[in-house]
């Protein structure tokens, strides 16, 4: 479990990091090109979720991530969750907390990344880590499931 901690620590940091960066060098520019026709970092404000839900919400938002992040720690903690579950919750907190950070410090969270192929919202590294947490959570919990359902047959 111990290489959860690490790649979580390493995404608040990667993801600190390129915020800042995003914040320093896109913001006077607005956008620059990553891989022309797949992706571009655009520099962006979101003040709600994701996809800006609820944006202009207030102190809702801010509340709400901070609940989901203690949720996702909790189920981490929890020894009934397969591993690879409980790495998945890790990674949803480490991206949460780094979202939330935004929030508390700007008011909003920097988004950088956009994709050119497809109309999608921008996005950040934690919200890969979010999204890859949640996937993994989802596989390891119905991974095990299956098992079980093998072994009642």
């Amino acid at each position: 479990m111990k290489k959860w901690y690490v790649l979580c620590g390493l995404v608040l940091l990667i993801d600190r990091l390129s915020k800042a960066w995003a914040r320093e060098w896109l913001l006077p520019v607005s956008s620059l090109p990553l891989l022309p026709g797949v992706a571009r970092f655009t520099f962006g404000r979101n003040t709600g979720a994701a996809f800006s839900i609820g944006a202009g919400s207030g102190w809702a938002i801010p509340l709400l991530s901070a609940l989901l992040i203690l949720l996702a720690l909790i189920l981490h903690l929890r020894r009934g969750f397969p591993a690879l579950a409980r790495g998945g919750f890790l990674l949803i907190a480490a991206g949460g907390m780094s979202n939330l950070m935004d929030r508390l410090l700007y008011g909003y969270v920097v988004d950088f990344i956009e994709l050119e192929f497809m109309s999608f919202a921008l996005f950040n590294l934690a919200d890969v880590a979010v999204c890859t947490g949640a996937g993994l959570a989802f596989i390891g919990i119905l991974r095990k499931g299956q098992r079980e359902d093998a072994v009642d047959r």
